[in-house]
């Protein structure tokens, strides 16, 4: 599980740095990377999800704490 979050961590990093650069120029050699690089949906879609995962788990955290308490 480590490592395949690490993996996701650097291809959606990459994907983000990739869409901010605006040049689509960086190349790295490494072909998957380059992949994530120039994609255009992940780079869009892992920013919109931190939001609704944060309520989530706010949410999720606020309903234990209440039926913990009563």
């Amino acid at each position: 599980m480590c490592a395949a979050s690490v993996v996701a961590f650097v291809l959606l990093t990459a994907s983000v740095v990739g869409d901010l650069s605006g040049t689509r120029r960086l190349e790295t050699g490494i072909e998957v990377i380059d992949w994530a690089l120039r994609d255009a949906y992940y780079s869009r879609v892992v920013p919109a999800l931190i939001p609704g995962t944060i309520a989530y788990v706010y949410f999720n955290w606020l309903s234990a704490r209440f039926f913990e308490h009563t």
